[in-house]
């Protein structure tokens, strides 16, 4: 059985039925934090390999991408490794596989005795061990480097900065496709710092998470020779009332049920972008909520009668 498992934070895998079976099992439960790969972070860069593989397979037959896994997981296995030097393959058992080209390449005849040919296989493992370790930890201390360089006081974040946001959490432009949008947003202001690694953030609609982790920062240098490029997409002047700061709601345009919780798609007066924000949050907005369910009445017994 596994040491530990990981998994999204799917209603299965969150259940205490799941997590008492588990760990009778002799085995850790582990959950995914969102937006956050160093959970997984081997298996993550792994998947990105293998979908920029896929992308480009199967560009003009997408329904067939499952028969192609074989031939791209024994592809990336006999590829060197970026970290390593050598493919996967090599690493586990010391030569690399014979495939159609190899054929074309002299070959050896004869072959030594057992003896002989197991301390040659010993030797060459060992050679190539020593050169993988020798290679990662060059390779991590350059990682180190530039994360120290990144987090130095130089780059670190401090309350009063301007910072932009990385779209994680953000629903998407209307009519827009979130992998074709800019992938920082803003700028919003530090309002303080939590702890070293989050941030929280004034300007901020009503739904968006304020508490953000650092790494999905970047601070705001202005330059008024290209200040007006950035569009100025942020939320109008909020309303200071008894129940503290509020924002106002332009439209609602959708929305949905998640786990029992009823939630709204809300258009906020002055800024482009929407968010999703629960049913119990929507307190003074009343009449928008009547006119959208009335809208939403009308459509869908239209769709019925056309059905």
């Amino acid at each position: 059985m596994p040491r530990k498992v990981i998994s999204d934070r799917g209603t299965q895998f969150e259940s205490l039925l799941w997590h008492e079976v588990m760990g009778k099992m002799g085995s850790k439960v582990a959950l995914a934090t969102t937006h956050h790969p160093q959970t997984n972070g081997l298996t993550e860069r792994m998947n990105r390999t293998l979908i920029g593989l896929v992308r480009k397979v199967c560009h003009d037959q997408q329904a067939k991408w499952v028969e192609t896994l074989p031939l791209l997981e024994f592809a990336y296995n006999n590829s060197p490794h970026s970290v390593t030097g050598v493919s996967p393959f090599k690493a586990n058992h010391g030569v690399d596989p014979i495939v159609p080209a190899s054929l074309l390449l002299p070959v050896a005849a004869g072959s030594p005795p057992p003896r002989t040919y197991a301390e040659v296989v010993l030797n060459r493992l060992q050679t190539i061990w020593a050169a993988i370790k020798a290679s990662e930890k060059k390779q991590a201390e350059q990682v180190r480097r530039r994360e120290n360089e990144k987090r130095g006081p130089a780059g670190r974040i401090q309350e009063g900065d301007e910072v932009l946001c990385r779209r994680f959490q953000l629903t998407p432009a209307e009519g827009g496709r979130r992998k074709q949008e800019l992938q920082y947003e803003g700028p919003f202001k530090v309002a303080r710092m939590i702890k070293d690694s989050v941030a929280e953030l004034e300007g901020l609609p009503m739904g968006a998470p304020t508490a953000i982790n650092v790494q999905y920062l970047r601070k705001y240098n202005r330059n008024p020779e290209v200040e007006p490029l950035r569009a100025r997409d942020t939320p109008g002047e909020p309303v200071q009332d008894a129940d503290g700061t509020e924002w106002e709601v332009e439209d609602i345009k959708d929305q949905r049920q998640i786990r029992g919780r009823k939630e709204y798609l809300l258009k906020w007066k002055g800024y482009d972008r929407p968010t999703w924000v629960a049913a119990k949050d929507l307190t003074h907005c009343r009449e928008l909520l009547k006119e959208f369910r009335q809208q939403r009445a009308r459509d869908n017994r239209s769709h019925r009668r056309q059905t």
